[in-house]
Order: C-alpha cells, then structure tokens, then sequence
C-alpha cells in the first residue's frame, strides 16, 4: 500500500498491482498499469491500464477507470465518475455526481441525489440501475439518463417491464415533479407498474415506476432526447 500523509499529495503505483490510499487533503492518484485500488478524500484517481477499483469516499472528487474493466465508486460529494475503456461499473453516492461509462457495455447505478447518467453512446449495452426513492419528496431528485438509445441500453428496476405492467402517453410535463404530480393517481385505477411519458415539445421523457407494489409511483427517471412512443418499449426495463 502506498499512503499518503494529511497535506496534498501525488501517488503513483506504476506497473504491478497497487493499492494507494491519499489520506487527508487533496491528492492525486494514479494506478498505473496493473489492478489497483485507491482510496481518497477530495481528490483524483486515474486507473490507468487494469482493471481497477477507484473509491471517491469524502469530497469532491474525480475518478478516472482508463483502461480494463473497473469499479469507481463515488461515496459522498459532487463528484465525476468517467469509465472510459472496458465493461466498467460507476456507483453514485451521496451528492450530485455525473458519471460517464464511455466505450465498452457499462453498468451505471443512480445515487441519491440529482445524478446525470451517459453510457457513452455508441453501441455499448449499457445498464442505468435506480433503486428505490424513499418518499415523494425525493421526486426533486430524480436522475436524469443524457444518452438513452432504446435499441442497446436498458434500465433496471425492481420489477421488469411486461406487456400487462407498461404504459405509456404523450405529457406536456416539462419536470420530474410536474410529471410525478399529474400521474400518480393513475396507480390506484390502473394495475400497472410502469409509465413512460413524452413531452414531444422538450424531447424529454419521464419513466414513473412502482418499485414498492403499493400502487404509488416512488421511481422518476427523466430521459433525455424521448420525443416519442417509440424511444421506449417495456423491454427496456429489465
């Protein structure tokens, strides 16, 4: 393990298989080649050839996956997740994080707070994962999909999308709360578990879900660039 002390250092593992810890202040990371892992408070970690594991912990903080197939987890702050190259998969914790899977199939998993989420574009089978919001006023926190592409990439929830479960209608909602407003009463005349709205004006969609099967929707996820029925099905929800 390399450890750094409590002011503002600059790790570098070089070939081989690292672990680098930063320590207080606000460090700089960077793996090298091998399968690292670092650990850090308000810094950035580049993880360079390998398949690494990045933990942002505390602060503010940027990681860089590079090369391989690796594992960047946000922990708490505003904090940038980039994948790169390889299958990787980015973790947003507490705080506003934008994480971007970049080449290769990526798996993005939503935090808690208002997260931007790009699998890259391109052709990667892509996976946006959301778990439950806790209570309605979470709807203000809602993540936000930048690149959503129907034809490779695929959102997780609790329940999979059916052909009885899935609905879905044009909305002039121009907000995750103006939509959650609108459309959950719907839940308690309707056994459904899954509605996608479109806003053909904003291009924007709105994917309301029951994740807790109590006929209220608890899930938003706004989706960029939806002007249509057609950018979504209830395949896409796995």
């Amino acid at each position: 393990m390399i450890t750094g002390s409590n002011g503002n250092d600059s790790l570098i593992g070089y070939d081989g298989n690292d672990r680098l810890y930063g320590g207080g202040g606000d460090d700089s990371l960077d793996g090298g080649n091998g399968s690292d892992s670092d650990y850090v408070g308000n810094d950035k970690l580049y993880g360079g050839n390998g398949n690494d594991k990045l933990m942002g912990r505390y602060g503010n903080d940027r990681l860089e996956g590079g090369n391989g197939n690796d594992k960047l987890d946000a922990g708490s702050g505003n904090d940038t997740l980039l994948g790169q190259d390889g299958d990787d998969v980015l973790t947003s914790g507490k705080g506003t994080d934008y994480l971007l899977g970049g080449g290769g199939s990526d798996i993005l998993n939503g935090g808690a707070d208002k997260d931007l989420l790009s699998g890259g574009g391109g052709k990667g089978l892509d996976t946006f994962v959301f778990t439950l919001d806790k209570t309605p006023g979470a709807i203000s926190r809602s993540d936000t999909i930048l690149d959503w592409n129907s034809t490779y990439d695929s959102i997780d929830l609790k329940y999979a999308g059916t052909r009885d479960n899935y609905f879905e209608t044009r909305t002039a909602a121009t907000s995750a709360e103006m939509a959650y407003a609108r459309y959950d009463g719907v839940l308690k005349n309707d056994d459904m578990t899954h509605l996608f709205l479109y806003n053909a004006s904003s291009k924007t969609g709105y994917l309301l879900s029951d994740q807790n099967a109590d006929h209220m929707f608890d899930t938003v996820v706004v989706i960029n660039n939806a002007a249509s029925a057609a950018s979504m099905n209830y395949l896409d929800i796995v």
